[in-house]
């Protein structure tokens, strides 16, 4: 729903999502090129591919940024890399996924174990994509609606992301956009936004037969 609104918007992203932007000279005066949601980006050695709630392209300057968005209203990021280490699935070489995405996000010999694997595959997705589309730059954005039932989820959540940073060396913050120092093939950035979630009119606004609709 917050990118159904941000189309009035002049750079036709959601507000949040441009600030965090802005804070980088180099993505200054962002415009969405072209938006997608539940994209599936192939990863390497298994069959499952990465589902991203949004991927954006989006101009900045005269070059292009990969943008995933990974949306959030209080639930968690899923399964430490351990678990997913352990559980079964058929087709997948877990181990050899694992030391691929690491290498992607320059993080080879860090022990990954104690992270969200949905944060790891998320963000090696828009580096991903970027080297598929020619991007000069990849980011992975949390956008974290508002919702006063799960706030202790939502604080879990951004513990989580915070540890998430720690891997690369950095604190990560609220409300905050920063580019890790780790090799990757293009600069990559991290960041996590709140927004309001649509009210009940916006809602009621929108086209229900449009499967398309990102309705947050």
């Amino acid at each position: 729903m917050s990118w159904e609104r941000a189309q009035a918007n002049e750079s036709g992203l959601p507000e949040g999502i441009v600030q965090l932007l802005e804070q980088h000279s180099e993505l200054r005066r962002p415009r969405l090129v072209i938006g997608t949601v539940e994209h599936k980006v192939v990863l390497p050695h298994g069959q499952r591919p990465s589902q991203n709630d949004v991927w954006a392209i989006v101009g900045v300057g005269g070059d292009l940024l990969s943008l995933t968005v990974e949306a959030k209203a209080g639930e968690p990021f899923g399964d430490l890399v351990s678990v997913w280490l352990e559980r079964r699935e058929p087709g997948s070489d877990k181990p050899a996924r694992l030391k691929a995405l690491q290498k992607l996000l320059g993080i080879p010999d860090k022990d990954a174990t104690g992270v969200r694997y949905q944060l790891l595959h998320r963000t090696a997705s828009a580096i991903i994509e970027a080297e598929r589309i020619g991007a000069k730059y990849a980011a992975m954005i949390v956008q974290s609606f508002r919702n006063g039932k799960r706030i202790s989820s939502t604080r879990k959540s951004l513990d989580d992301f915070k540890a998430f940073g720690r891997l690369f060396g950095f604190a990560l913050e609220e409300g905050r956009l920063v580019r890790i120092t780790t090799e990757t093939i293009v600069p990559m950035y991290l960041g996590w936004v709140t927004c309001d979630p649509a009210t009940d009119s916006e809602v009621a606004a929108l086209r229900v037969d449009d499967p398309a609709i990102f309705r947050e």
